[in-house]
């Protein structure tokens, strides 16, 4: 039973965000000389300049008419940048045109965050008590999301954030409802969701994690359920989700890997000469670890340990299976991201 001012609400904080974000953008504007210039965070804005060049016919290059050198991370997402140099806007106003997109996908988090929140509550008893709660849910998560600065700040700041966060929150939702419903992924609706976080994985290469972890839990997931059809059956069906998300994820990174090596000469990613070449994996982890716990409580530690204690309090498979899509991109980050450590000492 939907709380009768649900809609009402969700327009409320939907609407509170979006001039949130217009005031945030005209904030971060400066003016020289009489002219108004919008820009991104460093790494957006020399993903610009490749999609400048691009849109100029010259390719993904730094400099035109030199040896190309990788220095983005995210192709899609550039070559989407690149579209909106081909208007003709002043250089001063093209980030503008990336940060309006930017509150548009925004909008789209908000949007299934909010549903997110009401599916996963669904099997709850149909009271007017429990409609209280579960609108209290959703606007609590609705709410904390809208205006969580992290990602403010890199979704409006021009990172592709803010086009993989829908893309994360639209494939949990699906897979809460593919939880219940276990088929063939090749026959329902879940086939979308593959494909979609295979399109991130183009948009930025760490997305491979997401599309690992979503096919490993429903893999798991349906193997462990207690759902009616035969034993045959749901081994048919786990050996097609691990077939699948493996084809997807070696094809992905195996395409991009070629491209690169085709393009700029080198098989391995610049971000992994800067975050990982001569870095012992000790290291690695011990730095990632302290971030990360640095992390937790400067954001809160109830707020990180509530969560987790209510879902061992009353386990349910969608509850474990949010958890491991984080768990899987908190321990990717720990062991990886190494650009974390300087916003860690930042903190301090």
């Amino acid at each position: 039973m939907e709380h009768r001012n649900s809609r009402k609400i969700v327009n409320y904080l939907t609407v509170g965000y979006c001039i949130y974000a217009l005031i945030y953008i005209w904030k971060t504007s400066f003016v020289i000389d009489g002219e108004r210039f919008f820009v991104l965070l460093d790494d957006a804005m020399i993903s610009m300049r490749y999609a400048k060049n691009f849109a100029l016919g010259h390719g993904l290059v730094w400099n035109p008419g030199e040896t190309p050198i990788e220095g983005y991370t995210n192709p899609l997402w550039t070559i989407l940048m690149s579209f909106f140099h081909l208007f003709g806007l002043p250089l001063s106003k093209n980030s503008l045109v990336i940060q309006l997109l930017c509150i548009v996908f925004g909008v789209f988090t908000l949007r299934l965050t909010w549903l997110i929140v009401k599916e996963i509550e669904v099997k709850k008893t149909e009271s007017e008590e429990s409609s209280h709660l579960i609108l209290l849910a959703q606007i609590c998560a609705t709410f904390l999301t809208a205006f969580y600065l992290p990602l403010i700040t890199f979704s409006l700041q021009g990172m592709e954030v803010a086009i993989l966060t829908p893309i994360i929150c639209y494939s949990a939702l699906l897979g809460i409802r593919y939880l219940r419903n276990p088929a063939s992924p090749l026959s329902s609706p879940i086939v979308w969701v593959f494909l979609l976080l295979t399109i991130s994985v183009f948009i930025r290469m760490d997305m491979v994690v997401p599309l690992i972890a979503f096919g490993a839990f429903l893999a798991i997931a349906v193997f462990t359920s207690n759902t009616d059809g035969t034993s045959w059956s749901k081994r048919k069906i786990v050996w097609q989700i691990i077939l699948f998300t493996s084809l997807l994820a070696i094809s992905s990174v195996g395409i991009q890997t070629a491209f690169r090596y085709w393009y700029y000469g080198d098989p391995l990613p610049n971000t992994y000469y800067l975050k990982m070449a001569a870095i012992p994996l000790i290291t690695r982890l011990s730095k990632g670890i302290f971030v990360a716990a640095n992390f937790f409580v400067k954001t809160g530690i109830i707020i990180i340990l509530a969560p987790i204690v209510y879902i061992f309090l009353k386990p349910r498979k969608e509850y474990f299976f949010l958890f491991a899509l984080i768990t899987a991109q908190v321990a990717y980050s720990i062991s990886y991201l190494m650009w974390q450590w300087y916003f860690a000492y930042f903190s301090l």
